[in-house]
């Protein structure tokens, strides 16, 4: 199987940063209860912003990573049922680019403390 849910993308991109170790896999509610301690609540993302989304903070079930005041990058749109890139099509399941609040079930924003925050 090929491709990458939320949490993936959001690894690989903390992975590249050193903040996650290679091969190292976290969900969405393993990423907020990591970062959640080390890490300033926003009002709006910046880039390296991470935003979670779901019933609420200890239901967390999606996560993206911020580009700007405005903008997030995330994969969306699939399910258990996306075993494929036809079905991935047929489901508009890729990496977007979207507004942060474009979801109704949006939590709440991190900043971790990245080295070039310091």
């Amino acid at each position: 199987m090929f491709g990458l849910d939320c949490s993936g993308v959001v690894c690989e991109l903390l992975q590249s940063l050193g903040m996650v170790k290679n091969r190292e896999e976290w969900n969405a509610q393993m990423l907020y209860n990591g970062f959640k301690k080390n890490s300033a609540t926003a009002s709006a993302p910046v880039f390296g912003s991470l935003c979670f989304y779901g019933r609420d903070l200890n239901a967390v079930t999606h996560v993206s990573f911020g580009l700007n005041s405005t903008q997030i990058i995330e994969a969306g749109g699939g399910t258990a049922a996306t075993l494929n890139m036809h079905v991935a099509e047929d489901m508009n399941a890729y990496v977007k680019i979207r507004p942060y609040k474009h979801r109704k079930d949006f939590l709440t924003i991190l900043n971790p403390n990245y080295e070039w925050g310091s």
